[in-house]
């Protein structure tokens, strides 16, 4: 057992590529299956030390970078680890691109399609729609299943892989995928299409241009893929026209005096949280200090208060959501299951302006998994995620790496020796430990089915890591994946990560269906990139609010009375869960959210939730 100290930095894994004894031969990267036929090629360049030369250095000056290049616009993303750089040492950014991106969104089948199906009957799935829309604005639909759908693209675009990117290159998101799965994709997974999600069930921008920023070294790399068979126009004389351009624009920020982190005048307060401080907290709106000016000169003013927002409403009310605990913990006795994750959704009409929420939100509770998606198109969408756990990664020589959280306390910041005998407290909960495990032998056996025989292996069991706002309980699985097992063969073993479900899996997510009653969307599911170079990272949608734009938000709105913003948290339920405490833990994963919405609205404190009446 390993405890953090007060700064949360965790202890370093060796990086094992099997079990102590018995370790296995890392595999070649790329494999000879990726390189056979790969037809895209790489144009990139390094800007060393440029990070400690923008306003911010080393820790803020991602911010800065993404707000000037991409203004948090529609079609943008930020897989954002620079507010934790002890846990995540690259972030990776983009915009719309050049000639292959696009932006790909599915949805399961209709309702009435998939109406009439027993409970217990596991059939194959159903296929849904693909939509894409190109670079040139064309959009085209498919009826496929996404799972297939997606192992196709992968085929179709396969990264030629040099020797010299290899060294020059430390990282692995290249260009590819980033977007999210969401959690109803279980029905192509084994689970069932229970319920219809109000977003789309899986959302991915093919991205063939991208910023790389090494926190560490201080470095960024700028990338851009495109197709070495010649079709098209030229793509590499415009992959290099672009760099060139990028990099210009990039040195100009030198000198810079401040941003405008929305791209235009509806900048929004910043948590004055230090970066890379994970330990402390802002405490109110007045740690939010007026924002400076940008290096176009366009100053910003903090929200204004919004005395009209309504409050967040419960999915499940509080006696639903105690009432639901009891039936699980009914379930366990029966037999049925030895652990359920159960959730609900926090949700209110009218949202913050997405940039100022998101910029918020990681000042408030940094996160190594930390993200910012924002899809434009009939979808319209913003994701706000400070997740700090990993769903699943597959580095360089097919290693693959799961790290579930199952187990938390609240930080008290205020108080160290509080706060240590908090952490102390959750190391040793018979409880806790009870739920970690058991989400570690599922994620044994998820991984057992896509590994080789012997490399599954556990090299860091139920330690304790210390994030903003919480202590949680952490645990590290590895295996080495086999030759004929694809990246899609890896999701469809292993989603939805087992700690947004319990186990044992197929069964559990069966009861949840029943018991929770409606979609849990993008929550419970997972975010982060595909490379096309044959590795990826995605982290479990927790600690994250979505919002949905189902009206236009005016460019200098602070809040918008036509979206939706919806908040997910839960818990998982063993047979010595307290009902009352479970509640009160559900409410203190959302704690975080709640204040970053709070400041947004001017209110200065946490938005309001009224748990006593049903959802909206």
């Amino acid at each position: 057992l390993h405890v953090n100290g007060s700064a949360g930095v965790p202890r370093l894994l060796p990086n094992m590529v099997g079990p102590p004894g018995s370790a296995h031969a890392v595999r070649p990267w790329p494999t000879p299956e990726h390189a056979r036929g790969a037809a895209l090629r790489l144009a990139w360049e390094r800007l060393p030390g440029l990070l400690g030369q923008l306003p911010g250095g080393m820790m803020g000056a991602g911010e800065f970078v993404f707000a000037s290049l991409f203004g948090f616009s529609e079609d943008s993303f930020w897989l954002d680890s620079s507010s934790a750089p002890d846990r995540g040492r690259f972030s990776y950014m983009g915009g719309r691109g050049g000639r292959l991106w696009r932006r790909i969104t599915y949805r399961l089948p209709a309702a009435e399609e998939c109406a009439g199906m027993p409970a217990a009957t596991h059939m194959p799935p159903r296929p849904g729609t693909v939509e894409q829309e190109d670079w040139r604005g064309e959009v085209t639909t498919t009826r496929t299943c996404f799972l297939p759908f997606l192992s196709e693209l992968l085929e179709r675009n396969r990264l030629c892989v040099s020797e010299a990117e290899v060294m020059q290159l430390p990282f692995n998101f290249w260009g590819g995928l980033v977007g999210y799965l969401g959690f109803e994709l279980k029905a192509e997974c084994g689970g069932r299409a229970a319920h219809v999600s109000p977003t789309p069930d899986a959302a991915f921008l093919l991205s063939d241009r991208v910023l790389a920023i090494d926190h560490l070294q201080g470095d960024v790399y700028v990338l851009s893929m495109f197709s070495g068979d010649g079709a098209g126009g030229d793509g590499e004389a415009e992959a290099h026209t672009w760099l060139d351009s990028t990099a210009v624009q990039l040195r100009g920020l030198i000198g810079a005096h401040g941003i405008n982190a929305s791209g235009d005048a509806s900048n929004a307060c910043e948590a004055a949280v230090p970066r890379g401080g994970s330990q402390h907290v802002a405490a109110s709106a007045k740690d939010c200090p007026q924002p400076v000016k940008t290096a176009a000169g366009n100053g910003a003013a903090v929200a204004p208060k919004i005395s009209s927002a309504e409050p967040f409403r419960l999915r499940h009310t509080r006696d639903q959501y105690m009432a639901n605990i009891e039936v699980y913990r009914q379930a366990l006795y029966d037999g049925e299951s030895y652990e359920v994750c159960s959730t609900t959704t926090l949700e209110r009409r009218g949202a913050p302006e997405p940039s100022r929420l998101y910029r918020t939100l990681r000042a408030l509770n940094p996160a190594p998994y930390a993200a910012w998606l924002r899809l434009g198109g009939s979808h319209a969408m913003s994701v706000c995620c400070s997740s700090p756990e990993r769903f699943l990664r597959c580095d360089r020589g097919s290693v693959l790496e799961a790290r579930p959280i199952k187990g938390t306390a609240p930080r008290r910041l205020d108080d160290p020796a509080e706060d240590a005998r908090l952490a102390a407290e959750l190391a040793s909960s018979e409880k806790e430990r009870a739920e970690n495990l058991m989400i570690v032998d599922l994620l044994r056996n998820d991984l057992g089915r896509v590994c080789e025989v012997g490399s599954v292996h556990v090299p860091g069991l139920m330690e304790i890591e210390s994030f903003a706002t919480v202590h949680q309980m952490v645990s590290t699985v590895r295996g080495t994946r086999r030759p004929a097992a694809g990246i899609v063969d890896c999701l469809r073993a292993t989603f939805p990560g087992g700690s947004m479900t319990g186990a044992p899996k197929v069964r559990t997510m069966e009861i949840l269906d029943e018991h929770e009653g409606r979609a849990r969307g993008v929550y419970s599911g997972s975010l982060g990139f595909i490379s096309f170079n044959d590795t990826f990272d995605l982290n479990i949608v927790i600690r994250t609010a979505v919002i949905d734009h189902s009206a236009p938000m005016g460019t200098n709105a602070s809040h918008d009375d036509g979206s939706w913003i919806r908040i997910g948290a839960g818990g998982a339920i063993v047979v010595q869960s307290d009902t009352g405490a479970e509640y009160e833990e559900m409410r203190l994963k959302a704690r975080a959210l709640l204040h970053a919405v709070g400041i947004c609205d001017g209110s200065g404190s946490a938005a309001v939730v009224d748990d006593t009446v049903k959802h909206y």
